[in-house]
């Protein structure tokens, strides 16, 4: 441990502040994202060069883009730090990480909406009004004033034609490089937030390593698709409305059946959703938690074979991968089955619709009848990526909770007390230090389990609420001087660990008198390896230095 740096204002490690607050290195050089126009950058056109040299194999192992001041972590975690402090000051009491981040995006999200809502248009003007007059055209053509065809009008619909799907085509790839963009600011700034606030945390409570990496490699994944997708979800219903306007004016009342169709496959949709999204959350719970049982394992797997434990835990790690399958299949087919229908839906409606006009006797020129089917398939367009988003909607409101649980982690103390004399390095006088107690919501026992508790007889009883065991380390008087040599020796169990984890700060202090000589720091037996080759555990990223390494 190091005693050396004096203690900072917030009690806060004044290297992790530093590491979290720097600028990047060269502002000055933009990035190419932020160097191309408007229609390279809607188009992705900007991305062909390094696509190109890739495919031709000339971009090197080590070629990276430098990424947009913009988008940067740095710049969007203090912005959205700033926002989550405005949150848990004004409502301490029920912050809500959601309203953050939807305030966070909201002018980006109105955006893109306001973008889709345009490509929707274009995608309803073609079929409505170009396709409809380009047949009306053709069953009755233009004439001019000599008596010919005025085949000039028909190009003019042919070349509208084109242009509108040219835009149509536009507007869509400006909605998803717009998302895109946010959905990269928004998982940035959200991780790099937890990660920072983990690093100041008192505990991790019962979080361990592996749940914390696996929250940054795919809680952070979901709130990218789930904002990616949220304008599609928000303004893809809306395409229903104007459908509905068209057909009954066009077709009239008969059109309802073909509306009335699509309102059904809606609410087998939504059934599907609903059951979508509940056996996707139970797949998560089932997945967390047999990450966990698997860290446990490898962090105990010394003892687990010295016991012969090998088959109990195999049979547990099966028992909960067993629901785990079950629910992600459950999810798997209510997926399935709501694309599968979506594709048909248009065919459908459109056999009905035509039915019903043939069936009351009412006329139905071409031109209406393949303006009206074109409109069905565009009412698919604005309905099909529902259940996508909604999936991940659903997935990132399970991972926005459980960030929001480690945001809400205490913090180091603001205050460090220094000793009376110079030469103490630490002092412990009465001190008592308890560790945080989580409270663990029970689980709702399924019936198969009420049969088994009620078949066993070794179930173990919980604890009573007067009956719980707070772990503490009580009268601790020791006093430590600089530049000591300390060992610490005793049983399993009396207190070693916890010692160590009251003087970096991991233990709240109860009661008592605590005073340490600037900031501690803990090095523990864990080593820092990644899955990555040699050079790479000993560079972490930097150059090789040749001369450093060969002399």
């Amino acid at each position: 441990m190091s005693f050396d740096d004096p203690p900072t204002k917030n009690g806060k490690r004044e290297g992790t502040e530093r590491f979290i607050s720097d600028k990047p290195g060269d502002v000055s050089i933009c990035a190419k994202i932020d160097e191309v126009g408007i229609l390279s950058f809607i188009s992705f056109g900007w991305v062909f060069n390094y696509l190109w040299k890739t495919y031709r194999g000339k971009s090197e192992p080590c070629t990276s883009w430098k990424c947009s001041i913009f988008d940067s972590a740095n710049v969007n975690m203090s912005r959205l730090e700033v926002m989550w402090n405005e949150e848990l000051k004004n409502k301490p009491d029920n912050p809500s990480l959601f309203r953050v981040i939807l305030s966070f995006m909201k002018y980006r999200l109105i955006l893109a909406c306001i973008i889709f809502a345009l490509c929707l248009c274009f995608g309803f003007i073609g079929p409505t009004c170009l396709v409809r007059g380009l047949i009306a055209f053709v069953e009755d053509p233009k004439r001019t004033d000599s008596g010919g065809v005025d085949y000039i009008f028909g190009a003019y619909i042919v070349g509208t034609m084109l242009l509108v799907e040219i835009s149509r085509v536009l507007l869509y790839g400006a909605c998803w490089a717009v998302s895109y963009r946010t959905g990269i600011r928004v998982r940035g700034a959200v991780l790099s937030l937890m990660y920072k606030h983990l690093m100041n945390a008192r505990t991790q409570r019962n979080h361990t390593p592996s749940e914390i990496v696996n929250v940054c490699a795919n809680d952070g994944q979901r709130l990218f698709d789930a904002v990616t997708f949220a304008p599609l979800v928000l303004v893809g219903p809306f395409v229903l409305v104007g459908g509905l306007v068209y057909l009954l004016k066009v077709i009239g009342w008969p059109s309802l059946a073909g509306i009335g169709v699509f309102f059904i496959f809606d609410v087998v949709q939504a059934i599907l959703g609903v059951t979508m999204v509940r056996f996707r959350n139970r797949a998560i719970k089932q997945t967390e938690k047999r990450m966990n049982l698997m860290g446990e394992v490898i962090r105990c797997i010394r003892i687990i074979k010295m016991n012969a434990w090998e088959h109990l835990f195999i049979n547990r790690i099966n028992e909960v991968r067993a629901k785990e399958q079950h629910s992600l299949k459950v999810a798997g087919y209510a997926v399935s089955l709501a694309i599968a229908t979506g594709t048909i839906v248009p065919v459908v409606a459109t056999i009905v619709t035509v039915l019903v006009v043939v069936a009351v006797g009412s006329d139905l020129k071409a031109s209406d009848a393949f303006s009206s089917v074109t409109v069905f398939f565009v009412m698919l367009f604005g309905i099909r990526m529902i259940p996508y988003g909604s999936r991940y909607l659903a997935e990132a409101s399970q991972s926005i909770r459980k960030i929001q649980k480690m945001l809400l982690y205490p913090v180091y103390d603001d205050a460090l007390s220094l000793p009376k004399t110079r030469d103490v390095a630490m002092s412990f006088k009465n001190a008592k230090f308890v560790w945080d107690v989580v409270e663990e919501k029970p689980e709702k026992p399924s019936k198969k389990s009420k049969k088994k508790r009620a078949e066993t007889v070794t179930e173990a009883e919980p604890l009573k609420p007067n009956e719980r065991n707070d772990f503490a380390l009580n009268e601790l008087n020791v006093v430590i001087n600089k530049k000591e040599l300390i060992g610490i020796c005793g049983p399993v169990g009396s207190g070693k660990t916890s010692f160590l984890h009251s003087i970096v700060g991991q233990l709240s202090h109860d009661s008592g008198d605590f005073s340490i000589a600037g900031a501690p720091v803990l090095v523990s037996q864990v080593p820092c390896i990644l899955n990555a080759t040699v050079r790479e555990n000993i560079l972490f990223g930097l150059a090789m230095n040749t001369q450093r390494y060969y002399r």
